[in-house]
């Protein structure tokens, strides 16, 4: 696998409400219908004795009108409390929060450990859990970019900026909403927002803007969206594609948040943010994202190899969170990891993830030749990522620590583990993998469900496996490596 360092993914909206059914509501009991006198003096005695029998007939029909209407309100009224939340007619909660367990939405970039459940996750729907920006709601300035907008234009709805001079112009607190259609080139901001006045790209509400790389020149270690030595800056509700590099890429930077992003064919990551802090990406869909970027080698026809690099890649971020992103359909073969965090990522939390058909592990810690530590991997549903679901390691003599696993869902792994410490080491290398916890995971229908001591020139101290559920699994739990100290495995449940 090629470890590359540098120098120096529509995000879905699931509604907000569940539709419930609603009880008939009836008016009363029907009313017997009022007859004038005029109308019966016209019968023949046959039709007298037809009506009045009719006329005899209309209590017991008001009854039996009366006692349907009745019954058909018990009878909704019922299915209305049902609500598919049980008995008492409680919604289910939504956005891929997992049952029996506490949700961490909202509490910032290095969210409170959670308390583990004794129930394993269930799958998660992302979705941006931050809502999406609109006119009128935005405490600075508010400005308006089109396909198009001009130079010149002062950025009102009617003399829209061009997409160069929205990177040139938007200052902190402003707010610059992309009207729908393809923009090609880079959003590229000049500028840095401050404490409590980011500088915002949104998508104006109801259209989807797309910033296109087709023939546009986005040299490497960069991307489409490109932020480098910035602060508290906002991308979100873009479609981000055919990018020669990264989709989003942000460097020496903080405070950058990324959300409800859609970012396809990407040559390298589809979200890339190194050397900074407090990151967030949140409820991004990658699709054939990291497809191979120049630089790997030529085989022996002449043909150049590509390298795979990440698909959400975070390196050296101190204090981030990866959330509600679905990512899938991504990477070349042997290569691209779903989600990696790696030399010198700390403090943070990876939750609530969708990866799906990637060609490599689907959440990997790695610290390569640093350090990467004090991370909570949690809720996150893993299907058929191409060789571990969530892998953690120090490749060439790093450090990964104090790492949380619990209430994942992985699934799908014929040739792979769900659970693989560690995911790899060099020969030598001598890694060190420190105090890690592997709880009340579900983990199915793979080749081994929890693997341990795979590469047994890893040093590990402090290891906990316990509460998982195994079920289908070729193997459940494999133990190779005797290097372990500390080391506590049991209570698992194996089906």
């Amino acid at each position: 696998m090629s470890i590359q360092q540098i120098p120096g993914l529509m995000g879905r909206q699931p509604t907000s409400e569940i539709p419930q059914s609603s009880p008939c509501q009836g008016s009363g009991s029907p009313q017997p219908f009022e007859q004038e006198a005029g109308d019966q003096a016209g019968l023949s005695p046959l039709g007298q004795s037809a009506q009045g029998g009719a006329q005899e007939l209309i209590p017991a029909l008001v009854a039996l009108m009366t006692k349907l209407v009745e019954l058909l309100s018990m009878l909704t009224g019922q299915k209305q409390g049902d609500g598919g939340g049980g008995a008492e007619g409680k919604v289910p909660p939504q956005g891929g929060e997992n049952q029996g367990k506490v949700a961490h939405q909202g509490e910032g970039a290095q969210g409170k450990a959670p308390k583990a459940s004794g129930a394993p996750a269930s799958a998660p729907t992302p979705s941006a859990s931050k809502p999406a920006p609109k006119p009128g709601d935005n405490p600075g300035h508010e400005y308006y970019a089109s396909p198009n907008g001009s130079d010149s234009g002062d950025g009102s709805a009617g003399n829209p900026w061009s997409l160069n001079k929205a990177n040139q112009s938007a200052q902190a607190g402003d707010t610059v909403f992309f009207r729908g259609g393809t923009y090609n080139g880079q959003l590229k901001p000049a500028n840095s927002g401050s404490e409590g006045k980011d500088i915002t790209f949104a998508a104006y509400p109801g259209e989807r803007p797309t910033i296109d790389g087709t023939g546009v020149n986005v040299p490497g270690w960069s991307g489409l969206v490109d932020i480098r030595d910035k602060s508290n800056i906002r991308i979100s509700g873009f479609n981000i594609q055919n990018s020669q590099w990264a989709g989003i890429y942000a460097d020496n930077s903080s405070n950058i948040t990324a959300d409800r992003n859609y970012i396809s064919d990407t040559r390298s990551s589809g979200i890339l943010m190194a050397n900074g802090s407090n990151y967030v990406a949140d409820g991004n869909e990658l699709n054939h994202a990291s497809m191979g970027t120049p630089g790997g080698g030529v085989d022996g026809r002449g043909v150049q190899i590509p390298t795979n690099q990440e698909q959400i890649s975070f390196q050296n971020a101190q204090g981030f969170e990866i959330k509600n992103n679905n990512i899938h359909d991504g990477g070349q073969s042997g290569g691209a990891e779903g989600i990696v965090l790696k030399m010198g990522t700390s403090n943070g939390t990876v939750h609530d993830n969708a990866v799906t058909n990637v060609q490599s592990t689907g959440i990997y810690a790695d610290a390569y030749s640093k350090s990467v530590g004090n991370i909570e991997i949690y809720g996150n549903k893993l299907t058929n990522t191409g060789t571990n679901g969530i892998g953690v390691s120090g490749e060439t003599g790093g450090s990964a620590h104090d790492i949380d696993i619990h209430d994942n869902v992985i699934s799908g792994l014929s040739d792979g583990a769900g659970i693989r410490i560690p995911e790899y080491a060099q020969p030598g290398a001598n890694g060190q993998i420190q105090n890690i916890k592997v709880h009340h995971n579900e983990v199915s229908n793979s080749a081994i469900g929890v693997d341990l001591g795979y590469w047994t020139d890893a040093h590990i101290d402090g290891l906990t496996v316990q509460d998982n559920t195994l079920r289908n699994n070729k193997t459940p739990i494999q133990e190779n490596n005797t290097n372990i100290s500390n080391k506590n495995v049991g209570n698992n449940t194996i089906q």
